[in-house]
Parts: C-alpha cells; sequence; structure tokens
C-alpha cells in the first residue's frame, strides 16, 4: 500500500508531479482529451484497472493506442477494488489482468 499526500516528501525530494485525470471509461465530452494532455509531457502513466471489470476494451485500447504507441515511458498498471473480489478469486484475476497485459 502506497499512500501519497500533498507535499509529499517523497513526490518533493524527486520533483513529482501527479496529475489525476478523468477515467478512460468517461463519456463526458472532452473527458479524454484532458488525458491526452497530461500524457503529451508524462514520464510515468499510471493505469488504474478495477478487478471487479479487468482490462475492459476501452482500458485495452487507450494502453495501446494512447500509451503504447506514444512510447510513454514507463506505465505503472494498479489493480483496484481487489478487495470487492471474493478471495479464493483474487490470484485468477491477477493472473487473467497479466495475461491480457
Amino acid at each position: 500500500e502506497v499512500i501519497l499526500y500533498r507535499n509529499c516528501p517523497l513526490l518533493m525530494e524527486y520533483d513529482l508531479e501527479i496529475i489525476d485525470t478523468p477515467g478512460v471509461n468517461s463519456q463526458i465530452k472532452g473527458d479524454l482529451t484532458m488525458a491526452e494532455w497530461a500524457l503529451g509531457n508524462c514520464d510515468c502513466a499510471i493505469l488504474p484497472i478495477a478487478a471487479v471489470t479487468p482490462l475492459s476494451q476501452s482500458e485495452k485500447m487507450f494502453l495501446e493506442e494512447r500509451l503504447l504507441m506514444k512510447k510513454i515511458p514507463r506505465i505503472m498498471v494498479i489493480l483496484t477494488k481487489l478487495d470487492l473480489v471474493e478471495e479464493k478469486y483474487r490470484m485468477s484475476v491477477i493472473q487473467s489482468v497479466q495475461n491480457k497485459l
């Protein structure tokens, strides 16, 4: 578990800035444009994927077309909402996402 907060020494020490953009599944006009703008000069993209709907088609397309094709130097995939998956299925969800990636 990593907890980041405003004025976090780790972020300040390495001159890091985290920008939270609207999700790639958003249906609101302009949301995807904001995410693309943020990616324009980034060194690392963090792609959260919900364990309850792992790697949707729009997430897969965003990863392929917006992150990999634009050669974002580093991509971190974070599996969220794993606590909503029954414990006996968690490893299979993790493995499934790893295989898809």
